[in-house]
């Protein structure tokens, strides 16, 4: 390096303005130094000439030139002298300050070039100080404070030269994912080499050992040499190999071979520091515009230097790398296998423990990964409800009646749709160890699905041999009376919109259903289901039964008309808005002289799928208590290709969020309802014989017709028949159909998913209206335990089969058929039992029927005793629920305990819950992200209650 110190325009500058400020009589200025010739524009003495000498000789030369050209006088002049001593005497009376010479220190030349007010003596002895104040060096750097440090220099050098984004301080995982991306080490060591700044590059080793360790020169030296990618590369095999003490001997001798680690470094601790910078490091990787290509490429790079089989098996522990994602999910995919072989509470929660893995891989995020995620929560889900108690269902050995119809019915719209989506989503090949895992889990929960439609087809026969007894269920034909008139009825000031989604099975209203939580507004069910006046049946929702055969000519006909239709004629769907118009149970609603309205596709939609304005002007008549439109969405995408699949949120349905908002615009509930639902054509691949009726369907000249075994021969009250036939029959599996290939999905048969139709009242939050009429609350779309992967125990084989009852006193009144299930004014059309029908147990709900001893004592202490009961009882049943669970649920698993929205849970615990348990500053109950935590000590100490 020279000698002499190189001098900035603006030191220059910056000196000078203090010697014109003290005073000076002389225009010309001696300074210590060398520089650039070049004028100085100044606001104090106009413009500076900036005059480099090299020696006396030199200076004396430009000042007799000056002489020639003007005399003596004129502009000022910096000379930049190689001499600290003063200018000679004979020309000294020229110069300011008598001729001596300024020399401007290296800290005034150090607050120039970082813009601060003072420096720190430890930057004044940084061997990096004498390297910045070279020619060659950068002229500014950025400080973010106003007294420079040594840190500071540092930092603020490596961010400049080096690229190296420093910022407060110098991090392990900044600097991998630096050396990983910045390929300019060689050339720039090449620079500093030539600049003769060998010395700075050994002064920022010792620097960064003594800031970052020995991790940091080895960042530091492999991009010097053109390699940084190869750390980040090993940090990321370190970051899942570091705990495994059977690689050890592998992770020192890649240090030493391909990371270059001298024997002086204790090498296993830097790879525990690379391993710690090397999730960060990869994260701001794959930040960058281009990172998530670059971040790819590393770490298939990365997998490529495991050159050892038992080494490459330890990588599943790795965040990261793409073998690790496919081993966890291998690992999950065996542990649904034996699920599947053995469903059991303790099989799930390995399992979900596995899948856990499997969550916290990076990958598990990915859009790429979407499906595999979807698949693994479904199978998981799956298998919890194959462990799950499933005794309320179990054949009744002396029933002989209808029972089994209503009490499947009841399961399939509390549970049912959630099953089959579950199965829908999981569904796939068997291509590796995860798929087989899954598939053997679909498989199991098919068996058990078709063992179900089996005995709700077995039963269809006597529940309408018995005219349909309707306690438990509704006929698609009553749904006017005994759902929208009786909704209507209870409040003059309620208005209605009905949609009727053709085709939509309880699958996709479950998915609807739920999509719609996360909507804006905020649409759920009504609290109107869960009133226990309200309710028809002992299923929240009602359980619709189709009209049979499950078509459209037979059950929208029938929905709309509000009875059945007639066997042997033929009912065009076209008339379906006369059938409204005429139907008593909704007429009335209507003002004197006009009626109920009814939109079909052609005039409720526009071409391309949008609400036509017809149907908004229709929606949006306050005067109208009552209209309805029909979305043919589902049928239509029925009609698809077999390999096509739609995701039924909401937003799927393109005139569904608009016909929401027109009807919340004018306080209009939403019935969302169907005719009839369908089965997927994922198992149907047999056909069994020509179409004579409909694919899932076909018409018999007798009631006697002999039937295949997939197969279930109907006939009777509530069941079309076309002209000449006296009974049909219909498929009752998912498997079976007539004619050619199948479309997406198929209906017309007899199975749960075709006949148990969706009808749901949805409405908007809404305080105020909640206020006036509690019915209109918006209440959570409960979902079973087994969704939660909770499983419920399994009763005891021997509580299996219903106990008998004592016989009841004798009749104080004429003797009655002793059968809940039928009408009382319908003469039994079957054998009766001679024992009630027992009561199944509900699978609905995990929640015991009385709370635990500690929460009832709690209940007594004297803040809690005080609430308003309603308030108190809530409380009370979520410490019981979280006691349960060992202090700690799931956000939408404690919603659905308290049939909540899961958006209202963090305002209840924060507003309602919390104030009552969180005393005396502790927090005893609160949310996180996720989940709902009660500290279990801390609610024992400060209420005295034993846990």
């Amino acid at each position: 390096m020279s000698a002499l110190p190189a001098l900035h325009r603006e030191d220059i500058h910056v000196a000078l303005r203090e010697m014109y400020q003290a005073g000076r009589q002389h225009h010309l200025f001696a300074f210590y130094g060398t520089g650039l010739a070049e004028d100085l524009n100044t606001d104090f003495a106009g413009k500076v000439q900036i005059c480099p000498v090299s020696s006396e000789l030199e200076l004396r030369m430009k000042l007799r030139d000056l002489d020639h050209q003007t005399g003596g006088a004129g502009a000022g002049i910096a000379f930049l002298v190689p001499f600290r001593c003063d200018v000679p005497m004979d020309v000294a009376g020229r110069f300011a300050r008598n001729g001596a010479v300024r020399v401007i220190g290296k800290e005034q030349r150090l607050r120039r070039i970082f813009r601060v007010d003072k420096v720190d003596s430890d930057a004044l002895d940084s061997p990096l100080l004498e390297y910045l104040l070279t020619p060659g060096a950068p002229q500014h750097l950025a400080c973010r404070r106003s007294m420079l440090s040594a840190d500071d220099m540092w930092t603020a050098w490596l961010e400049h030269e080096w690229e190296l984004p420093a910022e407060e301080e110098l991090a392990l995982d900044r600097m991998l994912s630096w050396a990983a991306s910045n390929g300019r080490g060689p050339a720039f060591e090449a620079k500093l080499l030539v600049a003769g700044a060998g010395a700075v590059l050994e002064a920022l080793e010792r620097y960064l050992a003594a800031k970052r360790g020995d991790a940091a020169v080895l960042i530091v030296r492999a991009w010097r040499k053109g390699y940084g990618a190869r750390v980040l590369q090993y940090a990321l095999l370190f970051q899942a190999l570091i705990h495994e003490p059977l690689v050890a001997v592998w992770i020192r001798a890649k240090l030493k071979t391909d990371l270059e680690v001298d024997d002086r470094v204790q090498g296993m601790p830097v790879a525990r520091q690379l391993a710690d910078a090397a999730p960060t490091a990869l994260r701001e990787l794959t930040r960058r515009a281009a990172g998530k290509g670059e971040a790819r490429s590393l770490l298939e790079q990365a997998e490529a230097l495991v050159d050892d089989s038992e080494v490459r098996a330890s990588l599943v522990h790795s965040q990261f790398l793409p073998s690790a994602w496919r081993m966890r999910l291998e690992e999950f995919g065996r542990a649904l296998g034996a699920a599947a072989s053995g469903p059991s509470t303790a099989a799930v929660a390995h399992a979900a423990s596995m899948l856990e893995r499997v969550e916290k891989h990076e990958l598990f995020k990915a859009d790429s990964s979407r499906p595999e995620a979807q698949r693994a929560e479904m199978a998981l889900r799956l298998a919890a409800w194959l462990a799950s108690d499933h005794s309320g269902l179990d054949p009744w050995t002396t029933d002989s009646t209808y029972a089994d119809v209503e009490r499947l019915g009841r399961w399939y719209v509390s549970e049912g749709g959630f099953v089959d989506w579950a199965r829908r989503i999981a569904r796939g090949g068997k291509k590796t160890a995860f798929d087989q895992g899954v598939q053997a889990i679909v498989e199991a929960a098919d068996e058990r699905r078709q063992a179900l439609d089996a005995r709700f087809t077995r039963a269809l026969p006597k529940w309408l041999e018995a005219k349909r007894p309707s306690k438990q269920v509704v006929p698609i034909d009553d749904v006017s009376r005994r759902v929208v008139a009786k909704f209507l009825d209870e409040q003059p000031d309620r208005s209605l919109l009905v949609l009727l989604l053709d085709g939509m099975a309880w699958t996709q209203a479950v998915e609807i259903l739920l999509s719609l939580e996360d909507h804006p507004e905020r649409w759920g069910p009504l609290a109107w289901h869960t009133d226990k006046k309200q309710q028809l049946g002992d299923s929240v929702f009602p359980v619709v039964m189709a009209g049979l055969p499950t078509v459209t000519e037979v059950s929208r006909t029938a929905f709309f008309a509000g009875k059945s239709m007639v066997a042997g004629r033929d009912h065009g769907t076209e008339k379906d808005p006369e059938r409204f118009r005429d139907n008593a149970a909704v007429a009335k609603f209507s003002a004197q002289g006009d009626w109920p309205r009814l939109l079909l596709r052609g005039d409720g939609h526009e071409a391309h799928g949008v609400a036509s304005q017809e149907a908004l002007s229709l929606v949006g008549d306050r005067s109208r208590r009552v209209v309805a439109l029909v979305i043919n969405a589902i049928d239509a995408a029925l009609k698809g290709d077999a390999q096509q699949w739609h995701p039924w949120r909401a937003e799927n349905v393109r005139s569904l969020p608009e016909l929401l908002a027109q009807a919340r615009d004018v306080g209009r509930t939403v019935l969302l309802a169907s005719d009839h639902g369908h089965v997927p054509a994922d198992l149907m691949q047999t056909s069994v014989g020509a179409m004579t009726g409909g694919a899932r369907w076909r018409p018999l000249a007798g009631v006697t017709d002999p039937v295949g075994p997939h197969e279930v021969r109907l006939s009777g009250e509530g069941v079309w028949t076309p002209k000449g036939a006296q009974a049909v029959a219909l498929i009752a599996d998912e498997a079976h159909r007539y004619g050619g290939g199948a479309h997406a999905g198929e209906h017309g048969g007899a199975t749960l998913a075709e006949v148990v139709a969706p009808c749901v009242m949805i409405r908007w939050e809404d305080p105020l209206s909640a206020q006036h009429d509690r019915a209109l609350d918006v209440t959570a779309l409960a979902r079973p335990p087994w969704w939660y992967l909770e499983v419920t125990d399994a009763r005891a084989p021997e509580s299996a089969a219903p106990k008998p009852r004592k016989a009841p006193p004798p009749p104080q009144k004429p003797e009655k058929p002793d059968n809940q299930l039928l009408l009382p004014e319908l003469a039994p059309a079957v054998p009766i039992p001679s024992a009630p029908e027992p009561e199944p147990k509900t699978v609905a709900t995990t929640s015991k029927p009385s709370l635990p001893p500690s929460v009832r004592a709690l209940g007594e202490v004297a803040t809690i005793k005080g609430l308003e009961r309603t308030r108190r009882e809530r409380l009370l049943r979520a410490v019981a629920f979280l006691l349960d669970r060992k202090g700690v649920a799931k956000l939408d698993a404690f919603a659905g305990h308290l049939g909540m929205p899961v958006f209202r849970i963090r305002g209840l615990v924060a507003n309602e819950l919390s104030p009552v348990l969180n005393v005396d500053g502790y927090q005893v109950l609160y949310c996180d992200e996720h989940h709902v935590h009660l500290e279990l000590e801390m609610l024992a100490q400060q209420f005295e209650v034993t846990l």
